[in-house]
């Protein structure tokens, strides 16, 4: 997740819709986090870092609502705090994730965050019962950001997404969308839904209830903070692969030489981060098939070419490994 230096006058719009469906004035809001009063007849604007962190603890603080009146129940003040609290035992990442949706599912029905696990995929769906009549672009998105910095921060260690599906259209703030979520993101999806590899389940919690008591105080801005950028190997060669063509050919010797290391160094950095230099391709490969079913409609017949496959039944076998369905229910799931 890259680090974001400022953010556009739409996002902060955006933001307020919750606020604004609750009765409150824009007025009122933007004054309460030191904002321009005409920030939203300023769609050239930029808000850097330190103003957004205060909008974002202003507008939790206004309603004393953690949903930030987005959700048709409002989340209580110290929700998070708690759900800290009940996952800072847990033993791993897939511990934590599973006793989070027990956690919000006890606490208010409106916000669900389900796991599925789906062949080498996790997939977070989320699906929130929200205020009717409002853009909740905002919502849907920082939700995320939030959810990951948060397991980031149990863990010590970046999560690496492999794609988001949001059931918004694309927006003017779609930078600020891919560069935190630094993944391919889907638009207008039947879901909104973030996947990383299944190998991150196993990722150990790091946090103890000691270090919490210094995190909860500050972690609306913590998280906003810290954990932005993916400088792991496994994510220098994702993006790597993510740029070239004829990925399925591309040796892991030319990629070192890209990282100015050995082949050697680069196996056992990869190593000692859970992954492969296969499982990274295979990733690539998968998001690039992905794309093509999804928002190309591309033949299915055409893209066992374009992904370097040489016919279509081991085409399928690798797809249906990598999503746990073939092409054609892919693409039949996810096109509306």
């Amino acid at each position: 997740m890259e680090e974001i230096a400022s953010y556009p006058s739409s996002f902060i719009v955006k933001g307020m819709q919750g606020m604004l469906a609750q009765g409150l004035t824009e007025a009122e809001i933007l004054a309460a986090c030191g904002l321009p009063e005409d920030l939203h007849e300023k769609p050239e604007l930029r808000i850097e870092q330190d103003d957004f962190n205060r909008f974002v603890i202003a507008k939790w603080q206004l309603l004393q609502d953690e949903a930030s009146g987005f959700l048709k129940q409002p989340l209580p003040r110290g929700s998070f705090a708690m759900a800290c609290h009940a996952t800072i035992t847990c033993n791993n990442v897939g511990h934590m994730l599973r006793r989070a949706e027990r956690f919000f599912r006890l606490i208010n029905p409106s916000y669900i965050m389900q796991m599925e696990e789906k062949g080498e995929d996790v997939i977070l769906t989320f699906d929130p019962d929200c205020v009717e009549g409002i853009d909740i672009s905002y919502f849907l998105m920082s939700t995320f950001v939030i959810y990951l910095r948060w397991i980031a921060w149990m863990t010590d260690k970046p999560i690496v997404l492999e794609r988001t599906h949001f059931t918004f259209a694309s927006s003017d703030f779609d930078d600020v969308v891919e560069r935190s979520l630094n993944c391919r993101v889907y638009y207008h999806q039947p879901q909104n839904q973030v996947v990383f590899n299944k190998r991150f389940l196993s990722q150990p919690v790091v946090q103890t209830a000691e270090t919490l008591a210094h995190f909860i105080p500050n972690a609306e801005t913590y998280i906003f903070a810290h954990y932005q950028s993916d400088n792991s190997f496994t994510g220098k060669v994702r993006r790597i692969l993510q740029s070239e063509d004829g990925v399925e050919n591309l040796p892991l010797e030319a990629v070192a030489s890209q990282l100015f290391t050995t082949p050697q160094t680069l196996r056992r950095r990869l190593k000692e981060e859970g992954s492969t230099y296969q499982e990274i391709k295979d990733i690539v490969r998968r998001d690039r098939a992905i794309y093509h079913l999804v928002k190309m409609d591309t033949p299915i017949s055409e893209l066992v070419r374009l992904m370097g496959f040489s016919e279509p039944s081991a085409f399928n076998r690798a797809f249906k490994k990598w999503t746990g369905s073939t092409p054609g229910q892919y693409r039949e799931e996810h096109q509306l």
